[in-house]
């Protein structure tokens, strides 16, 4: 609630759907229905070099998203690991991406709308955008309320599909480790960000 006359911002929704890793057979159902929901596609541009990597994306939405849908492409920031440490280097990097997602999340979403972001394989392993999101909602200017939708990712396809002639076969396998894999990571990125708000100071509420 609004105090003392101001006005309250509204909230932006986002998902961060996985849509593995190229194949369209490949979406999941979630993944499928969550593309439904969206407003506008927000993906990053890395230049000609990857531009297959858009094209991509476009033929998946083709194929999933059943009404006309908009499609918005951030430039990506150049990557200067120059710098005295690598670590420092994806640090400036990544503030670079906060400037540019925070941009986007203003001028291309209605207030109160829904963007979304498709990412390879799974969104909680090997990827940038939640924590971009996160450096996002911590500087307050545009309210995010941010929904993860898994994906497959690489090692799971490939497993499948070195096992898909061996059913039967004298092998053995390790035994699983608690806590670990990709369903319990993205299960931790949706405990992290499923189903709250980041408010104008950062402050997360949750919500039923």
């Amino acid at each position: 609630m609004a105090h003392d006359g101001a006005v309250e911002a509204a909230t932006t929704s986002v998902l961060v759907i996985g849509i593995g890793v190229g194949d369209p057979d490949h979406v999941t159902a979630q993944a499928a229905a969550a593309m439904q929901r969206a407003d506008v596609f927000l993906v990053v541009d890395k230049g000609s070099a990857t531009a297959e990597m858009v094209d991509l994306r476009r033929t998946i939405l083709d194929r999933f998203v059943e009404r006309p849908y908009r499609l918005v492409t951030i430039p990506d920031a150049e990557r200067d690991l120059s710098g005295s440490s690598y670590s420092s280097d994806v640090a400036a990097w990544h503030g670079a991406r906060v400037d540019r997602f925070e941009a986007a999340l203003q001028t291309e979403v209605d207030p109160g709308g829904t963007a979304a972001f498709l990412v390879w394989g799974d969104p909680a392993l090997y990827d940038s955008t939640l924590r971009v999101l996160d450096q996002v909602a911590d500087r307050g200017a545009v309210v995010l309320d941010v929904s993860v939708v898994p994906g497959i990712t690489a090692p799971q396809a490939l497993a499948a599909t070195m096992c898909a002639g061996c059913r039967g076969s004298d092998r053995t396998t390790a035994p699983a480790t608690p806590g670990l894999g990709p369903a319990n990571a993205a299960q931790r990125a949706q405990q992290r960000w499923g189903r709250h708000t980041r408010s104008k100071h950062g402050a997360r509420n949750p919500q039923a």
